[in-house]
This record gives structure tokens, C-alpha cells and sequence, in this order.
């Protein structure tokens, strides 16, 4: 499908650069480049022994995009690993106050009302402690369409706003317009005026008052900051995939984000929630254009975030990425098919990118977060693609070396993770913990890998088929994750199309990490999904034999 830019105004008004990020940037650039350029030409040598052929081409141009994102955010986490030891959370003094007033907005649709009153009744004592309960309001802004979700979003409000400071405001919308954008952009147009900032929540965010008032300070010494977006780790997982991914978050995190922040300065990156942002920039540059044409490219931009923030740079406002985490959290999904299901609402908003990657105006780094972005969805049909053709060119042999340089590159992701968390750990005992989480995450990771890999190939092929997945599928359509034989069908189909060229123990060795996790998925996928120390059903399809021999599922 072709892509069209989105224009915007001609220029990007300058900003003051904070100090030392033009050197952190060439770092980060120099080290990937310089990957880069050892694995391509350690590819060119194994690729060129019987002379350039059409497949070799064809190799070299589906491995070099995906080592150079490897590449790339290997050194962000490598140089990350020295920039976060240096950095020190601010906290202001316990007598400090804002100047100017808050709202904290936690937008809801059909939420579990326990856990989302929980969330709120803590913070809300807990800026009562900290001594914002009259500098801060929070807002619910609901857009359920569920009756029983309505009634306990009433009582809730009923409840919570008789309690004195800080005040809580309830409002439903009876329409769903721009889903959770519309609900902002509507409160912008009732209620932006009588507030500074806006702290954007999501109905399972925490924050610490603690974490919230060091962002307002820094909000209030910097006329020209536009948005401070939170590190944010996972938390409240029950299931196995649930704390596989809080386990990853908290180990490998850390580097990576600290890395980004660094080189980002004041053209960083938002998240969409766990932001304190100024009501006047917001209001008056992050207003997101309606793409033309018809989706999955067009209409509504799903991945907005992104795009506001790039927009609030472009009007002159700083965008700054902090990494610090503590105080600030979030829930994930529980299990792979909610995984899959959020995973394929997010391809199709990055690749919606694609149309904007040309617009006037946009600082470069912008630029290069919205290319990442989209570059993390076409990573796995690219990988896929590439062993499927190396087998089948049978040049695998050549591909050792690349292939080897390619899995040390993750490898280093995680390593400086890994060295963060032992050099703040004190004891033999505490370093072993975290050494044996790195194991178990890494064995798990590796399973789970080709199932990724998989789904995302599917996500990026049936967006480019033009099929739209919206914010909400239709009545009676499948949601993602309702095809347990796809894993194993794929799993059969690439054993059974890589079959001719496995002529030696190394080309089994490169697909058995691929093949085997996908036959195995459906079991793979049960184990996760359940609790520790749980019983598990596994997933098998009902079996009917004669008389009371007849297997159940």
C-alpha cells in the first residue's frame, strides 16, 4: 500500500541542547556503526566463496536492517550501563509545594473497578501524605459502554469524591469518538484551562506522590519542557508470562532506557501514559492529523504517542525521556493471547508511521524514534525470511559468523542488564538471585522467541493485505491468540520447506531453536499462561473413541 507524508509546519523551532548529549549521540553512532560494518563484511566473506548469486543479495538485504537495530540498541544499552550509575534522583524537600495546579487523568474503559479503586484510593492518600491533596485533582474519565462496569464506575465516584482532598472528578462520555485521544482532547477543551500540567495515567498505572511531585518541580524550573515521560516498570503479575516480563523489565530495563534518555535529550520519546505533560503545549501542538484513506493506514493514528510527541518537539517544546522507574509502574498482560491481542493493535499504529515519516518539519531524532518503531515490527518477517532463504540457497555455512554476531548483540542487551543489577547487589547470596533470574529469563525468552516472531510476521503481513484490527474487533470476530494451530502449522511448514537443504548437523542446529518452540506452542503457552505452582490443562482437542474410551478435552 503506498504511504503519503503528513505535512506539518516547514521548520523545527530550536531548543538549547542539553549539555554532552552531541557527544553521547556520536557514541552511541560510532559503536553500532562500527557492529555493523564487521558484521557485513564478516557476511560478505562467507557469502561471496562461489561468486554473488541472486540469493546472496537477497540475504545480505534481509540480515543488514535487523543487525543494525540490534546494533543499535546494544550500544544504547551498552553506553546506558555507564550513564545510569551516574545519574541521581532529585526528590524535593518535603516542605516544597507546586506553584501551580495538577490534574492527574486516568482514562477507563470497561476496567475491573476492585483493582482500579484500589489504585486510585492509594494514591489519593498518598498525595494526602506528601501534602499535594490541594495542589493536584484527579479526573476518571470513562468511556465504558458496559452496564455493570457504568455502575461500579458510579459507585466508585460516589464514594471517592465525598472524601474531601483530592478532589475526584467522574465524567462518562456517551459517545467513543477518538477513543482514549477524543476523551483527552475533550477534557483539554472543558478543563485544560484551569490546569498547568496533566499527569496521563492508564486505568492499571501507580505512581508514587513522592515521583509525581520531583516531576512537577523539574516541570516548574523548565519554561521550555514540554513533557517528562516516567520510566515505568511492570507490576502485579500472577501468571507465569505476567512475571517473565516484570522479571525482564526489572533486569535488562534499567541500561536500556537510561541509554535512550541520553541520547534522546530534549527530542525524547512518549509512552502514551506515566507522563506529566504542560496543558499549554499539549493543547497547542499535539493535535493528531486524521490519516487519509481508509485503514489499516489510514483513518485514526493507534500508535499516538509517538506522533504527539514529535509533534510537541516540532513546535519548540523539549521532550524529555526520564529514566528512573521507582515510583512509577504499570500492569501487563497476564497472558500470551492478551500479549498477541495488544501486540497486533500496536504493529499496525507503528506501521501507520510509515505515512509520517516524511512530514515537514520534524527534528531528526524524532524521525529516529519513529523509524524504530516501525523498524521493531518488520524485524521478525526479516528474520524469518532470512532463514528460510539461507537454508534454502544453502548458504548457511557462511551465515556462522553474522548469525553468531547477531545473537551476541542480544546477548549484550541483557548482559548490561545483568551487570547493573550485580553492581547493585551486595552479597554473594543477592548476586546469585539475580544471576538465577537471568538464566531463567533467558531459557524462557528463547522459547518464546519464535512464537513472537511468528505472530508479528502474521500482524505485519495482514496489515500490508489492508486488514484492520481498530481499537476494538467487531462482534463475533476472532481476537488474536483464538488459533492455537498456527504455531504448530507453522512450526510443520518450515521443517517441511527447509527439509532439502538440511544437509549437515549445523543447519539443523539453526532451525530446531525455530521449529521446535512452534511445535511445541500449544504446551509452551498453557505452562505460561498458568500460576506458579498451579496444575495446568493442556490445550489438546477432543479425541472421540468408541464407547467410554471417548477422551475429553
Amino acid at each position: 500500500m503506498p504511504v503519503r507524508p503528513v505535512d506539518g509546519p516547514v521548520e523545527t523551532r530550536a531548543l538549547p541542547r542539553p549539555p554532552g548529549v552531541a557527544m553521547r549521540r556520536l557514541i552511541v553512532a560510532m559503536l553500532a556503526a562500527s557492529v555493523v560494518g564487521l558484521l557485513a563484511w564478516a557476511m560478505i566473506r562467507g557469502l561471496l566463496g562461489d561468486g554473488l548469486q541472486f540469493g546472496d543479495a537477497l540475504i545480505f538485504g534481509l540480515y543488514l536492517p535487523n543487525v543494525a537495530l540490534n546494533a543499535f540498541a546494544a550500544a544504547t544499552a551498552l553506553a546506558g550501563l555507564f550513564w545510569v550509575r551516574r545519574r541521581r534522583r532529585a526528590d524535593p524537600p518535603a516542605e516544597w509545594r507546586p506553584a501551580k495546579r495538577t490534574a492527574i487523568l486516568i482514562p477507563s474503559r470497561n476496567e475491573d473497578i476492585a483493582g482500579l479503586g484500589q489504585r486510585i484510593r492509594a494514591l489519593m492518600a498518598d498525595l494526602g501524605d506528601r501534602g499535594l491533596a490541594a495542589h493536584v485533582d484527579l479526573f476518571l474519565l470513562s468511556d465504558s459502554d458496559d452496564p455493570r462496569a457504568i455502575a461500579g464506575e458510579e459507585r466508585l465516584a460516589i464514594e471517592l469524591a465525598c472524601g474531601g482532598r483530592p478532589r475526584l472528578y467522574y465524567r462518562r462520555r456517551l459517545g467513543n469518538e477518538g477513543r482514549k485521544v477524543g476523551n483527552l482532547s475533550n477534557w483539554l477543551r472543558q478543563w485544560g484551562g484551569h490546569y498547568a500540567y496533566m499527569l496521563t495515567l492508564d486505568a492499571d498505572s501507580v505512581m508514587s506522590a513522592r515521583r509525581i511531585a520531583s516531576m512537577i518541580r523539574r516541570m516548574e524550573t523548565r519554561p521550555r519542557l514540554g513533557l517528562i515521560q516516567s520510566g515505568i516498570r511492570l507490576s502485579g503479575g500472577s501468571s507465569r508470562f505476567a512475571r517473565l516480563q516484570q522479571r525482564a523489565g526489572r533486569l535488562y530495563g534499567p541500561p536500556f532506557i537510561a541509554g535512550l534518555a541520553g541520547w534522546s535529550g530534549s527530542e525524547g520519546n512518549y509512552y502514551g501514559h506515566n507522563a506529566l505533560i504542560r496543558v499549554a503545549a499539549f493543547s497547542g501542538a499535539a493535535g493528531l492529523p486524521r490519516l487519509p484513506g481508509a485503514a489499516p493506514f489510514g483513518g485514526d493514528i493507534l500508535s499516538h504517542d509517538f506522533v504527539e510527541a514529535a509533534w510537541m518537539r516540532r513546535a519548540g517544546w523539549a521532550v524529555e525521556v526520564d529514566p528512573d522507574s521507582v515510583g512509577s509502574a504499570e500492569g501487563g498482560p497476564e497472558t500470551l493471547i492478551a500479549y498477541h491481542k495488544r501486540d497486533r493493535r500496536w504493529a499496525q499504529g507503528n506501521l501507520q508511521h510509515l505515512r509520517l515519516l516524511r512530514a515537514r518539519g520534524l527534528h531528526p531524532v524524532s524521525r529516529l524514534h519513529l523509524l524504530l518503531g516501525i523498524a521493531g515490527y518488520l524485524a521478525a518477517p526479516l528474520w524469518l525470511g532470512l532463514v528460510v532463504v539461507a537454508i534454502l540457497a544453502h548458504q548457511v555455512d557462511g551465515m556462522l559468523w553474522p548469525t553468531l554476531g547477531a545473537i551476541a548483540l542480544i546477548l549484550v542487551q541483557k548482559a548490561a542488564g545483568v551487570i547493573d543489577r550485580l553492581l547493585r547487589r551486595r552479597g554473594a547470596w543477592a548476586r546469585r538471585i539475580v544471576l538465577g533470574a537471568a538464566v531463567r529469563e533467558l531459557a524462557l525468552s528463547t522459547l518464546l522467541a519464535p512464537l513472537v516472531m511468528l505472530r508479528q510476521t502474521v500482524s505485519v503481513a495482514s496489515i500490508f493485505a489492508g486488514q484492520d484490527c481498530g481499537w476494538k474487533p467487531p462482534a463475533g470476530a476472532k481476537k488474536a491468540g483464538d488459533m492455537p494451530w498456527l504455531e504448530p502449522a507453522a512450526g510443520a511448514a518450515l521443517i517441511a520447506a527447509v527439509l532439502p537443504g538440511l544437509a549437515t548437523p549445523w543447519h539443523v542446529l539453526l532451525v530446531a531453536p525455530i521449529a521446535a518452540p512452534l511445535l511445541a506452542a500449544p504446551l509452551i503457552t498453557a505452562w505460561l499462561d498458568a500460576r506458579p505452582g498451579t496444575r495446568f490443562a493442556l490445550p489438546l482437542p477432543a479425541l472421540q473413541l468408541p464407547g467410554r474410551y471417548a477422551l475429553q478435552r
